[in-house]
């Protein structure tokens, strides 16, 4: 096999495990964005569940506290006191206290839901920008197959029949693949003797 052929082998193998790398990036990061929309739907259903336990925990709480007000009516009503200013102040500051208590559990329910809700949506952003890796890895992969199998082509000794070509056409090899014309300064352009 000729170091011309054996280019050839090196340029295609190159090019191909280039393109299979690229391509098993792809994969990965579409396997990633798919686990990251699934945690993303998790967290909407979590945030869901907590908004709708927060709403029935608020129902109850201030379901007893109403259950919890109506006693302590009764109970000063029963004693006589259930006209009385101080008594009338105390009841107002227990019912203050106990609608407090029902708006911070609220408040900590509609902000833990929230925070997951948001969670949710910074986790299909990252579905999304993995999903948009994966495309990038796999068409920087097409463009780097012909460097990859350029440099496979050489390293093979594919250059030598190039190099043969490029001195029957009057062109000198300075040995490191830079090519002048007739010895003067080296430079990376190839350019074609006129004639």
């Amino acid at each position: 096999m000729s170091g011309i052929e054996m280019g050839y082998v090196a340029a295609a193998m190159a090019a191909a495990a280039t393109v299979a790398e690229g391509y098993a990036q792809k994969q990965e990061a579409d396997f990633q964005s798919d686990v990251q929309k699934e945690n993303a739907r998790v967290l909407r259903e979590n945030a869901y569940r907590k908004r709708l336990e927060t709403s029935i925990n608020e129902d109850t709480m201030r379901r007893e506290n109403r259950q919890k007000m109506a006693r302590n009516i009764a109970a000063s009503i029963e004693q006589g006191m259930g006209e009385s200013s101080t008594t009338i102040g105390a009841l107002g500051q227990e019912a203050t206290k106990l609608e407090q208590n029902a708006l911070n559990l609220r408040y900590e329910g509609l902000s833990a839901g929230e925070n997951l809700a948001i969670q949710a949506n910074y986790m299909n952003q990252q579905a999304k920008a993995s999903k948009i890796a994966g495309k990038n890895a796999f068409n920087m992969s097409l463009i780097k197959a012909p460097i990859s199998a350029l440099t496979a082509y050489y390293t093979a000794g594919g250059s030598a029949g190039l190099n043969n070509k490029l001195a029957e056409d009057g062109w000198k090899n300075l040995g490191n693949k830079v090519y002048t014309r007739g010895g003067s300064s080296a430079t990376t352009r190839f350019y074609k003797l006129r004639g």
